[in-house]
């Protein structure tokens, strides 16, 4: 708003002091409507803060509400440069020992060499079937589960380079690639999966009516399984594989060197062939469960220290009800008795007199001892009767938690009430600022017409001294 620097300049009066004072009262309602603002603001974020601790809390429930929570596994393989695994929670603990005599492999051949990736090859169709060959003489049998494909090859696609983006765009079950040996550029195919079901063949139609002469797109015929050779015109530089190893001795094969269903609950990574059995040790990882259980432990407390905090007087929410409603929520959901008749208490944790959550790993021993699946039984779900699943208490405390911040839940509604009760005191602001300048402009206006009256007054007053004193000389 402008400032009138030289208010009183004719009667000599401090009006600038006198409109100071006069605003600064005047804007009293202004600066504990600010006031106001910032309070509300300091209880948002303290909102804020506690929705970050219950999130925590809840990412711990979730972990502990699952089996991956509760029942870690730790793999250990004698060689990870030959063999490596990982295990589920529902894999059973023990030693397996494992050779590799063949791995999975791609099929993979290559046609002969082009000076050019332009160089015209010719038009016509190929048809790729995925498949398995028998040895030699032998024989071809279609992948039942994989239809054959049929890529035209026309004017606008049949150089070297043309053809390569055919197939791959084709989606045929290989991927084509052009490789400079140094002598020429050649197209190479692989099959995408790599297994003994996954081999191939390629039919060509030729546009020069020579399907197997090796000239025009024959050239990229292959199946070695019929006559005339020419029927085999590129060369095989892989054939398909099926991975070949054993499991505590016993013969298995299978498709892919990733193995996920030889040995229940782990997966093996099959990386090189075995001189010697390589071993496999399956165990409880009893210190990432316990760091689970801690975790949980930590960020209940973390959030109950909180809550107690903003229960004392002059905190931030001394005055609000829900703090001490949110700490009482949380202790009923810790106390609850699973299903299956199990408290904290049979897992080693406790609340003391304060509200503060311990968790005693040496209780937690003793009760595995007689009950090793006591953890699941009180924080995971079970299922009563075949068809009701009970809740666990770690499924209760994270469902508990996502209702705080849910639609009309606490966190959400106190949160929401806070942001509507600063957006309407920043109008209030908006509003008074307004008046304040029209109340300002006013008392200049005033104080200007007051000025230029005394400065008036004080002219003739003189102007009649003067003329005073004159009659009184003569």
């Amino acid at each position: 708003m402008p400032a009138i620097t030289s208010a009183g300049i004719g009667s000599g009066l401090d009006i600038e002091g006198i409109i100071t004072g006069l605003m600064n009262a005047e804007k009293i309602p202004l600066n504990d409507l600010k006031t106001e603002r910032n309070t509300i603001k300091s209880k948002i974020s303290m909102y804020g803060q506690m929705t970050s601790a219950f999130d925590a809390l809840k990412t711990a429930s979730t972990l502990i509400s699952k089996l991956t929570g509760l029942n870690p596994q730790k793999v250990s393989s004698s060689d990870e440069k030959i063999i490596s695994a990982t295990a589920s929670e529902s894999a059973t603990a023990g030693q397996y020992s494992i050779s590799v005599s063949q791995l999975a492999k791609q099929q993979s051949i290559a046609v002969a060499g082009e000076s050019s990736v332009d160089n015209v090859v010719g038009t016509g169709s190929l048809t790729i079937t995925l498949g398995s060959y028998t040895s030699t003489p032998g024989s071809f049998t279609a992948n039942a589960s994989k239809t054959p494909v049929t890529i035209n090859i026309d004017p606008t696609n049949q150089t070297l380079g043309g053809i390569k983006d055919a197939i791959n765009n084709a989606n045929a079950g290989v991927n084509a690639t052009i490789v400079n040996d140094g002598t020429g550029n050649r197209l190479v195919l692989t099959s995408k999966d790599t297994g003994d079901n996954f081999g191939f063949k390629i039919d060509v139609a030729d546009g020069d009516a020579g399907n197997t002469d090796g000239t025009g797109l024959s050239k990229l015929a292959y199946n070695p399984t019929v006559t005339p050779i020419a029927s085999n015109n590129m060369t095989q530089l892989e054939s398909a594989k099926d991975a070949l190893f054993k499991v505590n001795n016993l013969d298995i094969k299978k498709s892919s060197n990733t193995v996920t269903d030889a040995i229940s609950g782990v997966t093996l990574n099959l990386k090189s062939l075995t001189t010697s059995n390589i071993t496999i040790d399956i165990s409880k990882d009893s210190e990432s469960l316990k760091t689970n259980l801690q975790g949980f432990v930590d960020s209940y407390n973390k959030i109950r220290g909180i809550l107690k905090d903003q229960q004392t007087k002059g905190s931030t929410l001394g005055k609000d009800t829900s703090p001490a409603q949110l700490e009482r929520g949380l202790r009923n959901v810790m106390r609850q008795i699973s299903a299956s008749g199990y408290s904290m208490s049979d897992v080693g944790m406790s609340i003391d007199k304060n509200g503060t959550l311990s968790f005693d790993q040496s209780k937690l021993n003793k009760k595995l001892e007689t009950d090793p699946q006591v953890l699941e039984k009180f924080f995971a779900d079970t299922t009563v009767g075949g068809v009701v699943t009970s809740k666990g208490m770690a499924t209760q405390m994270k469902d508990w938690i996502a209702g705080l911040s849910a639609d009309g839940g606490l966190l959400e509604s106190r949160t929401e009430g806070l942001n509507k009760r600063v957006t309407t005191l920043d109008k209030k602001e908006e509003s008074l600022n307004l008046r304040l300048d029209q109340i300002e402009k006013r008392y200049r206006a005033q104080f200007s017409s007051l000025d230029a009256m005394l400065s008036s007054m004080q002219s003739t007053s003189s102007y009649l001294s003067q003329q005073l004193s004159a009659l009184q000389n003569m």
